[in-house]
């Protein structure tokens, strides 16, 4: 009965990819309550989903403004219309939202190790690719927050999978269902749109003399796909069907993408991108992707140029992998707009072609008998996922210490008559119901792109600094590193000369309206990887107003 058992879990492949899915899940749920239910950002749809939910905007319809498609929306309105239908809080929405993300990026685990299978890849080596994608950690930490890119990356592996599928049985569903998938890549972020470009090329390049063969057969085609591809964004985002009013709000906010944070500093990404990329996924994975890459990119030249011998199937695949790394590329190249979970797409694709190396590097040397290299191997990979899989619990800590918790409880015990507060971008829990003056955003606005302009017309003015808070008689006043930071760097300042001049003199003791009351930090353990993630775990500090 044992082995009838063990049999059947080898058999039909349940073990490697359920530890994979379970794997993920076991890292990424860990602090996934964090922040709730105070804005802390990045969880930005989020928020503007319980507006809705909450009656304070008609969803997808009233939205300030055209940057992001609509079916991660539309799936969290549904989460919360169920959450709040069963009577839990908005706490337990937020929760739930993020869980949902999670969940997919657990579910793309499973997905790579089926897609190496499909290459044919043997099992520990498609297994190895399921770890070094949930050992690069950039999935695993975002998943944490409701994002889009956790999305984008379920649909963007699916178009690799289908197109893959398509090249090697030349069943056109596969391709039909690849263009599809495109779609809903595009519905869930507007970069998956250059996924287009891999069907298409898997079509016209790779499938180059049937297409000669039958020019209309292959028009038609693509012609279906490209209707597929509109359907399956239709699908996630329904107001595209008002065509031309939807893309005359939509090319704006594409316009305006390659160049948010234009004074941030930043190169553009042929050349800045790779030091964030490093950062998002470890030294380990990161050193290993792009030598496995080149390696693959020199194999397809010399196959290409030399003949060489190769497993063809095993080569198509790594076309299609490779072609797919450099088309989503291609937006960041020229653009200033990166920041580390816009990798997250990435990683699928280069957690294959990484195992997908090690097993030609041993396998190259066993044929050399090179005999001491697959035990050399072996040692780095142990060490190399070790450390990466410290960096995962250095994570796992900046969340559930982050700073904000303890400043939370003190600002808690904060009391007296109509005390007004003011906080800055990534602030603790305020209860704003303890502050009978005003509990609100300190009113800093920081310029996007070229052409943005600082609000104007509201209740108050931006970008006042010090007077400004003095004039609105703060009592308190909570600023987080996150925000304050930006303001060190010159290019920022040229934009905000007041609020930059405000926090320098505010941080040093120069300011004589405020005191200090108290500073919250947290520090990993000198031990482990010393690591930052975005928006987790700023420095936090509270000052109160000397009358």
């Amino acid at each position: 009965m044992v082995q009838r058992i063990r049999d059947f879990i080898f058999r039909t492949e349940i073990l490697l990819p359920a530890g994979i899915f379970l794997l993920f899940l076991g890292f990424s749920l860990p602090g996934i309550s964090w922040g709730t239910p105070a804005l802390w950002n990045p969880d930005e749809l989020v928020w503007r989903v319980e507006s809705a939910l909450q009656g304070e905007m008609v969803f997808d319809e009233t939205e300030p403004d055209f940057n992001y498609p609509s079916l991660p929306k539309y799936v969290m309105f549904g989460i919360g219309k169920l959450v709040y239908g069963m009577g839990y809080s908005s706490s337990i929405f937020i929760i739930a939202a993020r869980s949902f993300s999670a969940l997919l990026g657990a579910v793309s685990g499973v997905l790579i190790y089926y897609l190496a299978r499909t290459i044919g890849v043997n099992m520990p080596t498609s297994a190895l690719a399921g770890l070094l994608y949930i050992a690069s950690a950039v999935a695993v930490t975002n998943a944490r927050f409701a994002h889009n890119d956790l999305y984008l990356q379920f649909f963007a592996i699916l178009c690799i999978y289908f197109s893959i599928k398509y090249q090697f049985t030349k069943l056109r569903f596969w391709i039909y269902a690849s263009f599809f998938a495109v779609g809903l890549a595009a519905s869930s972020k507007y970069t998956g749109g250059s996924l287009l470009l891999v069907p298409l090329f898997v079509m016209i390049v790779m499938n180059w003399g049937d297409l000669r063969k039958n020019w209309f057969r292959s028009f038609v085609m693509a012609l279906i796909g490209g209707a597929l591809s509109f359907a399956g964004y239709v699908v996630g985002t329904p107001k595209a069907l008002y065509f031309l009013s939807y893309f005359k709000n939509v090319i704006p906010a594409l316009q305006r993408y390659p160049q948010y944070g234009f004074n941030s500093g930043s190169s553009i990404g042929l050349y800045g991108q790779w030091s964030v990329f490093e950062s998002a996924v470890g030294t380990f994975a990161y050193y290993l992707f792009i030598l496995s890459f080149i390696w693959f990119a020199a194999r397809l030249i010399l196959i290409w140029f030399v003949k060489i011998q190769a497993d063809e199937k095993r080569i198509q695949a790594v076309v299609i992998l490779v072609t797919a790394i450099l088309i989503f590329d291609l937006p960041f190249m020229v653009s200033i707009n990166y920041i580390p979970r816009y990798f997250i797409p990435f990683v699928p694709f280069l957690s294959i072609l990484g195992a997908l190396f090690m097993d030609e590097v041993i396998d190259l040397a066993r044929n050399k008998k090179w005999k001491f290299i697959p035990s050399v191997i072996a040692i780095l990979l142990v060490l190399g996922i070790s450390y990466s899989m410290l960096r995962l619990v250095s994570t796992t800590l900046l969340f559930v210490n982050d700073a904000r918790m303890p400043a939370s409880e003190y600002i808690s015990s904060l009391r007296g008559f109509k005390k007004t507060i003011e906080y800055t971008l990534y602030p603790p829990i305020v209860n704003k119901k303890q502050f009978y003056g005003a509990a609100r955003n300190y009113p800093i606005y920081f310029i996007k792109y070229p052409d943005d302009i600082v609000p104007t017309g509201g209740r108050f003015e931006y970008n006042q600094g010090e007077q400004g808070l003095l004039d609105r008689n703060v009592d308190y006043f909570v600023v987080d590193s996150f925000t304050y930071s930006r303001l060190y760097t010159d290019s920022i300042c040229i934009t905000n000369p007041v609020e930059c001049d405000f926090f320098k003199r505010l941080l040093s003791g120069e300011i004589t309206s405020f005191r200090l009351m108290e500073e919250f930090t947290y520090s990993l353990p000198p031990y482990l990887p010393q690591l930052t993630v975005t928006a987790v775990n700023p420095e936090i500090r509270i000052y109160e107003r000397v009358h």
